[in-house]
C-alpha cells in the first residue's frame, strides 16, 4: 500500500536529508562527482541494492533491487555549478570565493530518487512487488551531457519507464515539452596570418569570416520563433590588434523545443557558415559539441505523477522558512513574480509567502534550458515534474537557490518529489494495463 510508503519517506527523512546536505557540503563539478557518486551508491549497495559502473563514465552508476519486468527508472543527478558557492543565508556570501554550488539543486535531484527507491525496496518483498526498480546516479547534467555518455553505453535501454523531476519556482506538469531541445556548434574558420594593415594579398581572415557569421546569426533571428534562441560567443580573436589571427572560431547555441526546427536551424546555420568562409576566403570546419533534443513526455506516465502530486497535501513551512523565503524574494528584480504567475495563470491564492503552493497543468511548459534527460526521453517512455523550490520568479543557477538548496525548505522540496516518484513507480509495479497503455503511447 502506498501508505506505506510514505510512513517509510517520512520515518527515514533524516536520512536522505543528511545526504543531500552531505553532497551540498561537497559541491563537485562535471565528471568530477566523486563524493556524491559514492555516497549514493554505497547507501544503496548497504540497502541491497545491486551496484553496476558505466563504462567511460567513471561517476555514474546504477543500481537495481528486483527481477523481471516491467523495468523501471529513476533518474537522478548530483553535479555543481561553477562560482555558485554560497552559504545558508539571505546576502550573497560564498563559502568559498570561486568554488561550486548547488544552484540547480541537484544533490535534491538525485537523493529523492534515492529515497523513493529505497522506500520502495522495504516494501518490495512485503507486497509481493514484481519488476525490477532502478536508480540512476548520472553525473554532468550542467556540462558534457553524462546521460548521453551513459545512454551511448544503452544503460537505458531495456527501460520500461524512465522519471526525473526538477526543482523550480513552480510545482508543474505537462503533456508536451518542459525542456527546449539544444545544439552546441563549434564553426572555426583558418585563414593567414599577417599585418591587419599591410597584408592586403595574403588570403582570407578568419577574424572578418567569424564576424561575418555573428552578422549571420543575428540577421537570421529575424527568421524564428520568440521562443527559439540563438547564442553565440568568439574565440581565439587575436592578441593584438595589427595581426590578423590563424585561426578564429565562433560557437553557436540553438534553442529550440521541436527537434526538426532544432535540427533546421543547424543545417541553416551550417550553410551560413559556408557562406561566410567563401565571402573572407577561408577554410571553415565544423564541430559539433552538444545536441540535446528536446523532452518528450509520455501522457500516460505524466497522468500517474499528476496523480500522485495530487494525491499529496500542501507542503507546511515554519515561520522561520517562511521569513527565509520572503527575505530572498526581496533579492527578486521589481514584477518578476507578476509575470511567471500571469504566463503560467496562477491565481494570487496560489502564492503564499512568494512560494506556489497549487499545480500547474498547463499543455505547454516550455522551459527554454535543456537537460539531457530529452535524449532519454526520445528512446524509452519518460515522464518529468516539477517542485516548487525558490520564490516565484526566481530562476534556477543563482546564488539564492544555493542557499534553499542546503536548507531545510530544499529537503521539503526533495521529499515531496520522492514521495512523488515512488507512489508512480509503485502504480506501474502493481499495474501492467499502465504500462503497456505507456509503450503504446511511445510507439505512436
Amino acid at each position: 500500500m502506498k501508505e506505506n510508503l510514505m510512513t517509510f519517506l517520512d520515518e527515514n527523512t533524516r536520512d536522505y536529508a543528511d545526504m543531500a546536505k552531505d553532497i551540498w557540503d561537497r559541491p563537485e563539478t562535471a565528471l568530477h562527482e566523486t563524493y556524491a557518486a559514492k555516497r549514493q551508491s554505497e547507501f544503496l549497495k548497504s540497502r541491497g541494492f545491486r551496484i553496476s559502473s558505466v563504462r567511460g563514465v567513471p561517476t555514474a552508476f546504477v543500481a537495481e533491487y528486483g527481477s523481471g519486468s516491467p523495468i523501471i527508472g529513476i533518474l537522478g543527478e548530483y553535479d555543481a555549478l561553477p562560482d555558485m558557492s554560497q552559504q545558508v543565508c539571505t546576502v550573497r556570501k560564498p563559502l568559498d570565493t570561486d568554488a561550486p554550488g548547488h544552484a540547480c539543486g541537484h544533490n535534491l535531484i538525485g537523493t529523492a530518487g534515492v529515497a523513493a527507491v529505497d522506500a520502495l525496496r522495504e516494501i518490495y518483498g512485503r507486497e509481493n512487488l514484481r519488476g525490477t526498480i532502478r536508480y540512476y546516479g548520472c553525473p554532468a547534467e550542467e556540462r558534457y551531457s553524462g546521460k548521453i555518455l551513459m545512454q551511448k553505453e544503452r544503460v537505458f535501454d531495456d527501460l520500461d519507464i524512465a522519471i526525473i523531476w526538477h526543482p523550480q519556482d513552480i510545482t508543474g506538469i505537462s503533456c508536451k515539452n518542459y525542456y527546449s531541445g539544444l545544439t552546441m556548434m563549434k564553426v572555426e574558420f583558418s585563414g593567414e596570418t599577417g599585418h591587419s594593415v599591410a597584408a592586403k594579398n595574403y588570403g582570407g581572415s578568419a577574424l572578418q569570416a567569424a564576424n561575418l557569421m555573428i552578422n549571420g546569426i543575428n540577421a537570421m533571428r529575424e527568421y524564428i520563433w520568440d521562443y527559439h534562441r540563438l547564442h553565440y560567443y568568439m574565440s581565439d580573436t587575436g592578441k593584438t590588434a595589427n595581426l590578423l589571427p590563424k585561426k578564429t572560431s565562433v560557437y553557436c547555441e540553438t534553442r529550440a523545443a521541436d527537434v526538426d526546427v532544432l535540427l533546421k536551424i543547424k543545417e541553416r546555420l551550417t550553410e551560413i557558415a559556408e557562406g561566410c568562409a567563401k565571402i573572407a576566403g577561408t577554410d571553415f570546419t565544423i564541430e559539433m559539441e552538444e545536441e540535446l533534443y528536446s523532452d518528450k513526455e509520455n501522457p500516460v506516465i505524466i497522468e500517474v505523477l499528476k496523480h500522485n502530486l495530487q494525491l499529496l497535501p500542501r507542503p507546511e513551512y515554519t515561520d522561520d522558512e517562511k521569513e527565509f523565503v520572503i527575505k530572498l524574494a526581496e533579492t527578486l528584480p521589481k514584477g518578476a513574480e507578476k509575470k511567471v504567475a500571469s504566463f503560467y495563470n496562477i491565481d494570487r491564492e496560489q502564492i503564499e509567502d512568494h512560494l506556489h503552493m497549487g499545480l500547474v497543468q498547463k499543455d505547454d511548459l516550455i522551459y527554454l534550458p535543456a537537460d539531457d534527460a530529452g535524449n532519454v526521453s526520445q528512446e524509452v517512455p519518460f515522464g518529468t515534474f516539477l517542485v516548487s523550490l525558490p520564490p516565484v520568479g526566481m530562476p534556477m543557477h543563482c546564488w539564492q537557490v544555493t542557499a534553499l538548496a542546503g536548507s531545510s525548505i530544499g529537503s521539503k522540496c526533495m521529499m515531496r518529489a520522492a514521495k512523488v516518484m515512488a507512489g508512480a513507480v509503485y502504480d506501474f509495479l502493481t499495474d501492467e494495463k499502465l504500462v503497456q497503455k505507456a509503450a503504446e503511447e511511445f510507439d505512436q
